[in-house]
């Protein structure tokens, strides 16, 4: 019997995520075919790079044990789910997902991977916390994230690597222009160096949350701020809501570092759903789905605390044996190569002292260049 079919047994209510027992029993025993018929597939589809790693990250799931139950479509008749069509706007499972893949329905891998974490959070949506396939959609969606998150970092240095396009030939005049502006922006960097952000990888993970809440197609009506100054249906707005607050505004901030701490960040999404519930009626669809979505957020950024405190307490002490090292350290060939490594990456924590002493702020420095260093500095 399947998970699927497990979950069903309980009757009335208690909800599954993929299919029955009968088309589970009929794939287990063409499972190999199956794979067979991907790879040849594949190997015929001339498909770009970006997306043969996301295939290959797609069939490496598919072939789990603990992914079974979300191959196909949910058999939500056969299984006897009538609530599903209501609860579940978007149905996804990995058998479509490979299929859009392979017809080259994706615009880019972003789209690939707001499909598959469908496949999780519609499990995640439509069952209880305290189930076994919540508990392992949501070990699965963890894991994702983690493995496509490397193929978007593979991604981004095969850009930055990738030669520059030829430029077009320029007359005399544009020359010196372009000349001009360059020199004029050479300068302004050399006066005002750019600054490297210590915490920038918190922010990116915000944002990955944002971007995440954002991919969901009923999300559409939280991504702008409420016209409430244009609809005469929405005049009374103010009057329940003191500070509108939407998506897209919170993905403004983040991109131009307003919030102080990550707590600011979570305050602002938590009032986007706060503010539709206060203008809603709780029988309302907008009201139901701010409350879904707020609790989709809860559970997101509670993991980036729980990350955020670890790597917080790790950090600390990487930076006392870092401390400690410099203390110790006699060897003017290694204290030189852990002054390249942070000029490169992190300037910011470096100052320029009179009689050329080199002052170095160990508070400023990241947690991936602080991790090089003491490597760096124990070899």
């Amino acid at each position: 019997r399947s998970r699927a079919g497990a979950f069903a047994f309980f009757s009335l209510g208690w909800r599954a995520s993929a299919f029955s027992p009968r088309t589970h029993a009929k794939h287990q025993q063409s499972m190999e075919g199956t794979i067979s018929s991907r790879k040849r597939k594949r190997d015929k589809t001339n498909i770009p790079p970006e997306f043969q790693k996301c295939l290959s990250l797609l069939n490496t799931i598919q072939l789990r044990e603990d992914a079974r139950d979300f191959l196909e479509p949910v058999d939500w008749k056969g299984l006897g789910l009538d609530t599903y069509p209501e609860t579940i706007k978007h149905p996804m499972d990995l058998g479509t997902v490979e299929r859009k893949l392979l017809g080259g329905e994706y615009k880019d891998i972003k789209g690939f991977a707001s499909d598959m974490r469908l496949v999780w959070e519609n499990t995640m949506t439509f069952n209880r916390e305290d189930s076994e396939i919540y508990s392992i959609a949501e070990a699965l969606l963890g894991m994702f994230d983690r493995k496509f998150s490397e193929i978007e970092d593979m991604v981004k240095k095969a850009k930055e690597s990738a030669p520059p396009p030829k430029k077009k030939a320029k007359s005399k005049a544009s020359e010196k222009k372009g000349a001009a502006s360059e020199k004029k922006s050479e300068k302004k960097s050399k006066a005002s160096p750019a600054k490297a952000d210590p915490r920038a990888g918190i922010w990116k993970q915000c944002m990955d949350i944002i971007n995440f809440i954002k991919a969901k197609p009923e999300a559409e009506i939280f991504l702008e701020p409420v016209p409430y100054d244009t609809d005469p249906g929405l005049a009374n707005y103010l009057d329940f809501v003191e500070k509108p607050m939407d998506l897209g505004t919170i993905e403004k901030n983040l991109q131009d570092r307003k919030f102080k701490d990550p707590e600011k960040f979570a305050n602002d999404v938590r009032l986007v759903w706060q503010n539709a519930m206060a203008f809603n009626r709780e029988d309302s669809d907008v009201y139901l789905l701010a409350k879904k979505f707020e609790d989709l957020f809860e559970r997101k950024f509670k993991k980036l605390t729980k990350m955020l405190e670890t790597e917080g307490n790790k950090m600390k002490k990487d930076r006392e044996q870092f401390v400690n090292i410099l203390r110790g350290m006699d060897d003017n060939e290694k204290m030189g190569e852990l002054v390249v490594l942070i000029q490169k990456h992190c300037p910011d924590a470096m100052e320029m002292k009179q009689g050329k002493e080199i002052v170095i702020q160990v508070g400023r420095i990241d947690v991936k260049t602080l991790e090089k260093l003491v490597k760096t500095a124990s070899e």
